[in-house]
């Protein structure tokens, strides 16, 4: 490596050796550690707005976003009637000013330029700290100059900064708007794309295309002016000035690149230092699209604007400055003691780099809620093999954020839309954190990473556990934590043939490093359930967890070394990372000799740049080195396999934000850049539980509770897709011109063909007619109805970037793929274009590479349920009891039954119970009140070894006391029960004593106000009955709502609200088990009923009532491993909502 002119610093420590504990070294014995970043972060706040400099010097290129596009930031100095550039390769005449030395540190990046005459200091510093959540969620990076006399006399200066409307699109092409103003004591100039498609793209390789960027400076003395980038940086390099701002808009980027810029006279500077600022800030008013929520920042949770956050920021600024010194100098000093220089440089670099790769966002209930971008490996969101290595950072500094960062995948997991019984994979593509999208996503097991992530999941469950020193957090998780675990010890130890987070390496079966994973997971299962209080649960798995790590020593073990795969050969070998968490928890599942035999092993493989992953490849991860080398107990193993990470960032070619994945013999980055895997370097420091607790304690935020899962709408579609039947098409493979989407356009000569236009076997989506080109242009007519209920949206298949127009006007335009039907908004003007009748749909599908396909349609979305479970749910009383019924009777009592019989109730029982109740509160049994073998008829008979009575419910109609029942033969059959006495405890007679009603389960009666009186049974199926109720008085018909077959399988029955009448029947929904009560409801009784929804979780087959005072409310009993208990008889009250939908009121 040639010599440089310039001192490349990233902030270190130069101690001898290495030591634990906290480091007591002052800021004054911060040294330089000799590192060349590849590319220096300048604006880092999130995914979308971070600028680097891939370069040695400022001035050598221009800045870029991480991506690697184009945004430029440029800088200038005018001394003397001379102008240097400091920042930017622009404009090409004025002359660089030399650099000196360039320091990252954790939140600022500092250059030192300088000539005879004067000293430039340029510092970028985005006020990333951990223990503050409302300033690390601003859009906001501080830009500072400080000048200062190199020779001792005085020099006119001024200073010039002007960054780009790059900053506010994705593609040069797209045109933008701007605007200049005050706001507070700042001059703010704004610019941002015309159209303003929020949150409409979705993928990797994208930049923010709505919002704006902003820049501010202070008003007085500061010129400002909107302008070509050309002629402001010409203007001020003549004349010190800036030109009158310039009014043509909206234009292109690519047009003359209208560029915020601003001049900042200092007038005469001497030996005493003169400093000005900027800031430069992003106002995206909406982050993350989490389940169709619309996310803001955390900073504005509570309704701060964005004008009220700048303010702010510009007057905090003296403190925010303080504190980011005094935070790197400290971070930088124990990072130092703990892992040596090399190590501290390595983690100042990566600090930033993890920040904005993520967005802190809050939810529903003001919760924060961060979500990692995938970059440049798919752009998922929230993927949970990318939250496990990054967790170290936010471990150590925030555990808050580390509990933020897996909160929005527990609440994901324990939704009805994720079936199986491991963790996600995802949350989907950045930023539609909408469901998974990788591999199989929400459909099959396909391509999944099971053990990967239930693994990676009970871990940081267990780090965050033990920093609060309590499971409080977990607890509305824990089914999902336990059924994860219940995986691991099923499927975890050899693990079948598939990807963990290595997947660019392939599947593999047997793979030792994912067997200890899910032994050290289960570990940590084990430890969770101890500090739950769950003593014997927690004794089981450590239990098992320890015979697991005796077999995986055996059988892996190779004399120096474990295998890379159970079976594999002697010379296999691989990276046992996964063991660090054996130290970091305490769970001591592995003796020392272990760690030690892999550590001494390694030490044999080591090439120039480091350790491979494994013996398959020389390539590595930068975060697994790390990791694997918090292992060594010894100083000089830590650095043997973390220092070659400096010698690979020293000399790497590829000039993008620190990769984590690069060849260990050429020092060549191979993928994946700018990841917020790298906040994994600090996992060294969460080995020495002093330094973790020291800075963990920090955080005093006090965040246990996330709102529950958003409610999902109901889509109706109205122009259809091809999802259910083939739709036909006129297409064209070829490029048929400018006016191909208007409505005029003659489209005879294309072909015809069905949707959806797909390649074989592309994920989500089948062939209609094959799809193998680049491009294709659709078009098709569809009839607009006169009246629509809901928010129209189109809804569409996309792999990979399409845009959708209406009637000649732009509808939409997505990016990236779905492996899924998505909804899209539909532009405000394309709405307004769309009449009765016959419109246009006209579509344009591009595909760069893999699978592709293409279908959209229009739905409706109606608001979906909101319903949650009260808190304080619990047993009326400890009797088990299925399928409870209640029933207030003319006497003021009110009367309860059910199924009963356990345990032997699934195959037979004696009959009929009933209690009763002046209150709701307490109760009392009034014994069997039907008998099978004292009152029954042709009940008695056994078929197949069944008799047992099912679902019985209590009615009081038409002045008279009934039982509707049912009985569990193969077939089933309904029947009712009238009292001979006139009184709720019987005797009761069968109606119909030769044989059932019906042949299906679960009837129910429905006295309507017209004195009607209806069976309702199974799944939802209805007929009048005789006026006696002695059988059907018409043939029975089934009630279908609008958006499915059926509201349920079982469990109908019918309840009347204020006129209104709501069907709710049980069904299996989403998650493997889940019982839950649905619901569909219309203005008349046979129909037709709208949309089903979910109305009250997990409480499937339930009964509505009313109390004496008129409340409503439903039984309950607890059916799934969702409820809060199991089969006991309970109430909740319940509430219409404004949608008309029945939901329990908490």
């Amino acid at each position: 490596m040639t010599k440089r002119k310039f001192i490349w610093i990233l902030a270190g420590m130069v101690l001898a050796g290495m030591g634990t504990g906290c480091s007591t070294t002052k800021a004054a014995e911060v040294k330089p550690a000799a590192i060349r970043p590849p590319s220096v972060p300048l604006v880092a706040c999130d995914p979308y707005f971070s600028v680097w400099s891939g370069a040695d010097r400022l001035t050598d290129r221009e800045t870029t976003h991480w991506t690697g596009k184009r945004q430029a930031l440029t800088g200038l100095v005018r001394i003397d009637g001379k102008t240097y550039r400091v920042m930017g390769d622009q404009p090409k005449a004025v002359e660089p000013m030399e650099q000196k030395t360039l320091t990252v540190w954790p939140t600022r990046t500092v250059y030192e330029f300088a000539n005879t005459e004067t000293k430039v200091t340029l510092t970028f510093m985005t006020p990333a700290l951990p223990e503050d959540l409302d300033v690390l969620s601003r859009s906001v990076t501080y830009v500072v100059w400080e000048v200062v006399s190199a020779d001792g006399k005085e020099h006119e200066v001024a200073l010039y900064l002007s960054a780009s409307s790059e900053l506010a699109v994705n593609e040069p092409g797209q045109k933008v708007i701007w605007s200049e103003g005050t706001v507070g004591p700042m001059s703010v100039m704004r610019i941002g794309s015309q159209d303003q498609p929020v949150l409409q793209k979705r993928g990797d390789d994208l930049r923010i295309d709505w919002g704006y960027a902003i820049m501010g400076v202070s008003k007085e003395g500061n010129l400002t002016a909107i302008g070509s980038q050309e002629t402001c940086a010409a203007e001020f390099t003549a004349s010190g000035k800036l030109p009158e701002g310039d009014k043509r808009m909206p234009r292109a980027v690519a047009d003359q690149t209208p560029t915020m810029a601003t001049a900042m006279p200092l007038g005469k500077v001497g030996i005493r230092p003169m400093r000005r600022r900027a800031i430069l800030a992003y106002d995206d008013e909406y982050s993350i699209n989490y389940m169709g929520q619309k996310l803001r920042p955390y900073w504005a949770r509570k309704g701060m604007k964005f004008d009220e956050m700048l303010t702010a920021a510009w007057r905090q600024f003296d403190a925010m400055e303080k504190r980011c010194i005094a935070f790197d100098t400290e971070l930088t000093a124990d990072m130092t003691q703990i892992g040596g220089a090399n190590y501290a440089s390595i983690c100042a670099l990566a600090y930033r780099q993890c920040h904005a790769a993520n967005k802190l966002c809050a939810d529903a209930a003001g919760s924060p809620m961060l979500f990692p971008k995938e970059n440049f490996s798919n752009g998922c969101i929230g993927t949970v093999d990318i939250l496990y290595p990054m967790a170290p950072q936010y471990l150590l500094l925030s555990p808050t954020l580390a509990k933020a960062s897996i909160a929005p995948v527990l609440v994901y997991a324990a939704s009805e839309r994720w079936k199986f019984p491991f963790a996600p994979h995802d949350l989907g593509q950045y930023p539609h954190a909408t469901g998974q999208v990788y591999g199989g996503g929400e459909r099959t097991e396909e391509n999944q990473m099971p053990v990967e992530e239930s693994g990676n999941m009970l871990l940081l469950a267990a780090a965050v556990a033990k920093l609060d020193g309590n499971v409080e957090f977990l607890l509305p998780f824990w089914p999902q934590l336990n059924e994860w675990a219940e995986y691991l010890k099923a499927k975890g130890f050899d693990p079948e043939n598939q990807l963990c987070t290595d997947d660019f390496a392939g599947h593999l079966a047997h793979n030792v490093n994912l067997s200890a994973k899910a032994i050290e997971g289960l570990g940590a299962w084990s430890m969770l359930c101890t500090m739950k209080g769950d003593k014997a649960q927690g004794a089981e798995y450590r239990k098992l967890a320890e015979e697991m790590a005796a077999r995986w020593i055996k059988e892996s073990d190779d004399g120096d070394h474990f295998r890379l795969t159970f079976n594999g050969p002697g010379t296999s070998w691989s990276q046992k990372y996964n063991l660090v968490w054996d130290r970091v928890l305490g769970l001591n599942l592995f003796p020392q000799e272990v760690f030690d035999k892999e550590i001494a092993y390694y030490r044999t493989k080591l090439n120039r740049f480091g350790l491979p992953l494994d013996s398959r490849k020389a390539y590595t991860k930068l975060d697994w080195k790390v990791w694997t080398a918090s292992m060594a107990t010894r100083p000089e193993d830590f650095a043997a396999i973390v220092d070659p990470i400096v010698a690979f960032l020293n000399q790497v070619p590829q000039r993008n934000p620190m990769t984590d994945w690069y060849e260990t013999i050429e020092g060549k980055q191979v993928g994946f850049q700018a990841r917020s895997v790298v906040g994994g370097v600090f996992m060294k420091a969460l080995t020495d539980d002093t330094l973790w607790k020291k800075w963990a304690s920090r955080d005093k935020n006090r965040v246990t509770k996330w709102a529950p899962f958003p409610p999902q709408p109901m889509i109706k579609e109205i122009v259809a897709t091809s999802q259910a039947r083939p739709v036909s098409w006129k297409f064209s493979l070829d490029n048929p011109g400018d006016r191909w989407f208007e409505i005029g356009f003659d489209d005879r000569s294309w072909k015809q063909g069905t949707a959806p236009f797909a390649s074989p076997n592309t994920p989500g989506i089948r062939v209609g007619t094959e799809w193998k080109t680049g491009d294709i242009w659709m078009r098709r007519s569809f009839e607009w109805p006169q009246k629509i209920v809901g928010v129209p949206k189109l809804l569409v298949y996309h792999d990979e970037d399409a845009e959708m127009y209406l009637n000649g006007i732009l509808a939409a335009k997505v990016g990236g793929f779905t492996t899924a039907y998505i909804s899209v908004e539909i532009s405000e003007q394309a709405m307004k274009n769309l009449k009765p009748g016959e419109n246009v749909l006209a579509v344009h599908c591009h595909q760069t590479g893999g699978g592709q396909g293409i279908d959209v349609g229009i739905a409706t979305e109606t608001p979906g349920s909101t319903a949650v479970l009260p808190g304080n749910l619990k047993p009326l009383f400890d009797y088990p009891v299925r399928d409870t019924s209640i029933q207030l009777g003319p006497d003021g009592m009110y009367y309860l039954t059910g199924t009963t019989g356990y345990p032997t109730w699934w195959k037979t029982n004696e009959g009929i119970r009933m209690w009763k109740s002046p209150d709701l509160k307490s109760w009392r049994e009034m014994g069997l009140v039907w008998s099978i073998d004292k009152d029954g008829t042709w009940q008695k008979e056994f078929k197949d070894g069944n008799r047992a009575i099912w679902a019985p419910e209590i009615h009081y109609i038409q002045k008279d006391w009934y039982l509707s029942y049912c009985v569990n033969w193969p077939g089933g059959g309904t029947g009712i029960l009238k009292s001979t006495s006139g009184k709720p405890e019987g005797p009761y007679a069968d109606i119909k004593p030769e044989g059932p009603l019906t042949p299906e389960i679960d009837a129910s009666l429905f006295e309507d106000s017209d004195g009607s009186v209806y069976l309702v049974y199974q799944n939802g199926k209805i007929a009048r009955l005789k006026n006696d109720l002695s059988g059907l008085a018409e043939e029975p018909r089934l009630l279908a709502p609008s958006n499915a077959a059926q509201v349920g399988f079982e469990a109908a029955s019918i309840f009347k609200i204020d006129g209104r009448y709501h069907l709710i029947c049980a069904d299996f929904v989403g998650r493997p088990g889940m019982y839950h009560c649905m619901s569909a409801s219309a203005d008349s009784i046979y129909g037709p009923y709208g949309p089903r929804y979910l109305a009250i979780p997990h409480g499937g087959h339930n009964v509505l009532f009313r109390d004496n005072g008129g409340k409503i409310w439903s039984t309950f009993f607890g059916n799934d491993p969702g409820a809060p208990f199991r089969e006991r008889p309970a109430i909740l009250k319940i509430e219409v909502d404004s949608n008309g939908m029945i939901r329990p009121l908490s």
